[in-house]
């Protein structure tokens, strides 16, 4: 394998999903930090313009097809998603090194394909779920992000990080005022977006048990997105919470706000991401998901999850029937979740983080 070298052109297709766009972070940088001017990067548009400092002015490729990619003369693709397609159209490009993971039949596309490890098909400790082998491995895709740059001579360092801009800063503040919090006041960020019948959501009945455990504490505000708002608008009725929601947030303002905030509370998902990369304390209730697919600090993060025998399972419905239907998310304790924020607010680095971060 080719090691790049300054002046190499690169393409990369950044992930389909926003959590492992953002665990790819530091992966684009250290890419950028070897070819400068040579990296071109194709993804959804409302994950790049989270890209700020020098990734900001980094060539972003609108259809990276055939033709585009052509045109481009690139040296190498590196591909973050796990697309065939994605695979077909470099090879057919003509672009002479493909890295990327060997997953979905497109090993014998690239020209260095990076196999990822499996299980034997054990419930893992802890895990109540067993799973047909060879199943992968879970493991936090920025490792897998490291792994791929070694393959190209790029040793990638340090966590992904997210810098949100001083417009998204101006939009939060903007809208904190709206909400009738004074400039510098401290608040919670409750994240109770979801997708109706997802099995990857709280249900609205944790929040309304959770709001009245944390008085005594900052403000809290409910995080609304946009399709997934409901629950928000149906805490601000029913509890009188504050929501953000009209309209929802998007990413650069997510960010901002994820910043200014003295705890996030929320499901394993993208906002999860996106606060990690700014800084932000966060309390995570686990569903479906396995836990393995991150690496949290425990300074800054607790992870809440329910050993059930249906979990991990990774589906977006679930399939059984109540009362065990959803249960690794409804069966979640608001005090439980309570408590954790109050941990983390109980520490000095969150304080010290909050008081340097702007608010309203």
């Amino acid at each position: 394998m080719t090691h790049l070298a300054p002046g190499d052109r690169v393409f990369v297709r950044a992930p389909s999903w926003l959590g492992d766009f953002v665990m790819a972070e530091p992966l684009l940088r250290a890419l950028h930090e070897r070819v400068g001017e040579g990296l071109a990067i194709a993804g959804h548009v409302r994950f790049l313009d989270l890209l700020h400092g020098p990734l900001e002015a980094v060539s972003r490729l609108e259809r990276a097809d055939v033709g585009e990619l052509r045109a481009g003369d690139f040296d190498l693709a590196l591909l973050l998603d796990g697309s065939w397609r994605s695979a077909w159209i470099v090879r057919r490009a003509g672009i002479g090194e493909r890295v990327g993971l060997a997953r979905g039949g497109r090993a014998a596309l690239l020209t260095c394909a990076l196999r990822p490890a499996r299980e034997r098909g054990a419930a893992a400790v802890g895990r109540g779920r067993t799973s047909r082998p060879p199943r992968w491995l879970p493991r936090p895709f920025d490792g897998v992000c490291a792994e791929l740059g070694s393959l190209v001579g790029v040793e990638v360092r340090g966590r992904p990080r997210l810098t949100p801009t001083p417009s998204t800063l101006d939009a939060a503040r903007e809208r904190l005022a709206a909400l009738g919090l004074v400039p510098g006041e401290p608040y919670l960020l409750l994240n109770a977006a979801a997708r109706a019948g997802s099995a990857k959501g709280l249900p609205p009945s944790f929040w309304e048990g959770l709001l009245p455990r944390l008085k005594g504490l900052p403000r809290a505000l409910v995080l609304g997105a946009p399709g997934e708002s409901g629950p928000a608008r149906h805490l601000a009725a029913k509890a009188g919470a504050l929501a953000l929601v009209d309209p929802p947030p998007d990413l650069g303002e997510l960010a901002a706000l994820c910043a200014g905030a003295v705890c996030v509370v929320t499901a394993d998902g993208g906002a999860l991401h996106v606060a990690r990369a700014v800084g932000a304390a966060a309390v995570v209730l686990f569903g479906p998901t396995d836990p393995r697919h991150l690496a949290l600090a425990p300074e800054r993060t607790r992870a809440q999850r329910l050993e059930l025998a249906c979990s991990p399972c990774h589906l977006e419905r679930c399939p059984l029937d109540p009362p065990a239907r959803h249960a690794c998310m409804s069966a979640h304790d608001p005090a439980r979740a309570a408590a954790g924020v109050r941990e983390l607010i109980g520490t000095s680095a969150t304080r010290a983080v909050a008081s340097s971060s702007p608010r309203a």
